[in-house]
Formats: C-alpha cells, sequence, structure tokens
C-alpha cells in the first residue's frame, strides 16, 4: 500500500466535502449526493434509506430556561424568607434524579432512540403536501452500500455519518463553562442539604453565609442555561472536515479496497444522517431494519478522526456503569495497531457519543474509533485542520482488520 497515494485519495474526499453539512440542509443533501456517487463510482448499488422530522420549536428550549432558573430562583427565597420544607424537599429531589438519570443513561438513550423511530413512523404516513409545506420539516436519508462475500463468515457494519453541527462557542470555550455551572450547582445544592438537616437542629448557615448561596444560585443559572442556549440555538458555519467528513472519507476508501482485498465477510458500509441532532438516522436504521441484526452482527463507528494523537478505541461508556464495548475487536485492533506500529489507545468516554451506541445499548457488539480534537462543532473544523497520517494510519488499521479474513 502506497501511504501517499492513500492519503492523497482520502483527502480528496475531505477537500470535496469542506462546506457546512447541518441536518437538513442543502449541503447536507449535496453530501448524500458525492457519497452516493463514490459507492456507485466504486461498483456498489446504493441503498437510500430516506426519513424525515420536524425541527423542535426553540420554545421547548426557552421553557426549559425559565423552569430552570424559576426551580433555583424560588430555593433562594425559600431560603431567606418562606422555609418551606416541600420547596426544600423539591429542591434536593432535582439533583437526585438528574443521578439516576445519568446512572441509567442506557435505559433512557434506548426509550429516546425508540421514540425517534416512532415519530418518524408518523410522518412517514402523513399526506407529503403536509410535510413539505411545513417549513421544520427535514427530508433526510442514510446512504447504504454492501460487500458481500458468498462464503462470508461474519457480519460488519462500517458507519460514519455526513451531517454537521455548529455551537456558538467553541470547544474550548464550552468545558470551562460546563465545569463552573455544574460546579456551582453542586455546591449550592450541598450547601442547600446541610442548610436543612442543620435546620432540624436549630442551627443555620444561610444568614452569615447568604453571599455564598447566591453567588452559587447565580453562577449556576448563568453557566447552565448558557450552555443549553449554546446547544440548542446552534448554526450553519462549522465545515465538519474531522467530525465526521474523516469516517466518510475512511469509510468510502475501505469499500473501494475491500473489494481488492475479498475477504470473507458481509459488509454494511453506511453513512448516517442526522447524527448530531440525537441519532437520528442510525436510530431509523436500527429500528427499520431490526430484525436483520443477530447478536453477531459487528458494529463499528468510525467518527471524528480529529488532529490530536493518537487514534482511540472506546473501551466503554458511562464511569459509572462502564457499558464496554467489544472486548475482542478491542483486542485484535491492538494487536493490528501494535505489529504495524501505529499509535492506539484505549479510552472511557463519558457519554453515547456516536452512532455506535444506538447497538452497543441495545445488546450488540459494536465499537467506536475516534481521535481527540479542539475543533469540532466550530467553525475551525475545516479541512486545514485534519491530521493526514491519523487518517491514514485508520484506514491502515482497518485494511489488516479486513486482511485477517482472507
Amino acid at each position: 500500500m502506497n501511504d501517499n497515494n492513500t492519503t492523497s485519495k482520502l483527502f480528496e474526499h475531505i477537500t470535496n466535502l469542506d462546506y457546512p453539512r447541518k441536518s437538513g440542509s442543502e449541503g447536507e443533501k449535496n453530501a448524500a449526493k458525492y457519497i452516493s456517487s463514490i459507492f456507485s463510482k466504486y461498483g456498489y448499488e446504493p441503498i437510500h434509506e430516506k426519513f424525515g422530522y420536524f425541527s423542535s420549536s426553540p420554545i421547548r428550549s426557552v421553557l426549559f430556561f425559565i423552569i430552570f432558573t424559576g426551580y433555583l430562583s424560588l430555593s433562594l427565597i425559600n431560603l431567606a424568607y418562606l422555609d418551606n420544607i416541600i420547596i426544600s424537599i423539591f429542591t434536593i429531589t432535582v439533583p437526585i434524579i438528574i443521578i439516576i438519570v445519568f446512572v441509567r443513561i442506557d435505559i433512557f438513550f434506548k426509550r429516546m432512540i425508540k421514540g425517534h423511530f416512532k415519530r418518524f413512523s408518523k410522518i412517514e404516513k402523513m399526506d407529503i403536501s403536509k410535510k413539505t409545506k411545513n417549513k421544520s420539516y427535514n427530508e433526510c436519508e442514510n446512504i447504504i452500500a454492501e460487500y458481500i462475500h458468498p462464503n462470508y463468515t461474519k457480519h460488519l457494519y462500517i458507519t460514519c455519518h455526513y451531517d454537521t453541527i455548529s455551537l456558538r462557542l467553541p470547544m474550548k470555550a464550552l468545558f470551562p463553562i460546563i465545569i463552573i455551572g455544574f460546579l456551582s450547582y453542586l455546591g449550592y445544592i450541598i450547601l442547600y442539604i446541610l442548610e436543612f438537616v442543620l435546620n432540624f437542629f436549630d442551627l443555620e448557615l444561610f444568614t452569615s453565609y447568604w453571599y455564598i448561596y447566591l453567588l452559587l444560585c447565580l453562577f449556576a443559572i448563568i453557566f447552565l442555561n448558557m450552555l443549553l442556549i449554546v446547544r440548542r440555538f446552534r448554526t450553519n458555519v462549522s465545515h465538519g472536515s474531522i467530525d465526521d467528513a474523516t469516517g466518510i472519507s475512511i469509510t468510502l476508501e475501505l469499500s473501494h479496497i475491500v473489494k481488492e482485498i475479498n475477504p470473507r465477510l458481509k459488509i454494511t458500509f453506511i453513512a448516517f444522517s442526522s447524527e448530531e441532532v440525537g441519532f437520528y438516522g442510525s436510530s431509523y436504521h436500527y429500528y427499520k431494519n431490526k430484525d436483520l441484526f443477530n447478536k453477531e452482527t459487528q458494529i463499528i463507528s468510525i467518527d471524528m478522526i480529529g488532529e490530536v494523537p493518537p487514534l482511540c478505541y472506546v473501551k466503554s461508556i458511562n464511569p459509572i456503569k462502564k457499558i464496554k464495548t467489544d472486548n475482542d475487536f478491542n483486542q485484535e485492533i491492538k494487536k493490528i495497531a501494535r505489529d504495524s506500529k501505529i499509535g492506539l489507545k484505549g479510552i472511557k468516554f463519558f457519554y453515547p457519543g456516536s452512532d455506535f451506541a444506538v447497538w452497543l445499548l441495545n445488546g450488540y457488539k459494536a465499537n467506536w474509533i475516534y481521535s481527540k480534537s479542539r475543533y469540532i462543532h466550530s467553525k475551525n473544523d475545516k479541512s486545514s485542520k485534519v491530521n493526514k497520517k491519523l487518517m491514514t494510519d485508520c484506514f491502515k488499521l482497518f485494511v489488516k482488520y479486513f486482511e485477517k479474513y482472507v
């Protein structure tokens, strides 16, 4: 394999997709046409799996802003003036519910993706004129190509996504907002619980340290609502070269070279739409084709090959429950990386961060290959920021993996 030639081919796709591709936009539609044309060029008959959704109203986010602000404001007023035990219990109960949701994130995530599919199914049954007249309607499609060896012994899914998302603040500015917001809220709740307990002994802290309560409450309101606004009111400026044109590029070239290698595999190459808005494309595909999967089906997401080395494989998600990815694949890819002298590191990820999680949390073998980036979801995520070596190394890992099945 000529590394220079491989890198050139991979980067050609990055260059051709170097424009914003927000879910439902013309940019995303153009990307779908491009991906389909490359699959066709490489001898496949691409399948276009169409679905649609209505964008949620910004009013919902405004309501959340009002409710969250009201909740913390009422709790502070209760400390200063009301001393109502029901309000105190409610204030303390909310973070407990948040913790339960986080611990049981797999259950809530599964319900979320099932809810997505139910909505998509209802929309499919609607009259086409009603859908197209509604400005919030977005028509999307997953692009699928299949390589099938006549004597295949294993079924792989190689997935990527081709939509982009643009936040109003860069990721490096977002992390301090998250940390300050959550630590302020945590500190406020701890002091609130302490005050609640001390009241049973006719003791209190608020009168002497009211300004600490006030500052923590204000910081929590400001920074957590800022996080909500940044996440909800998005723009369409990111070119998504790292997240996830790198995955698209690698997937397309793997679909090409697999015909030369001819491994005894069935490989479904799939570019999902609308991953960034909540795994819409993968949710639709999973439930639409659920009867076709078995527990031996292997799902691998190539998503976000960033500029920061080394390449990473995700060992587990959710640090509390430690939901593990497929260890057999992880060990195989580790050995290939070691033998090929390619840097590869196992990491634990905080949340379900890519389409593989749709299968992982439903009990299937699933994995995610990625690397860290400072530029995703921002105007800086352009082709000039792509680490060509990391992208080429990722491609080589999968080529070596395919060769094991020759």
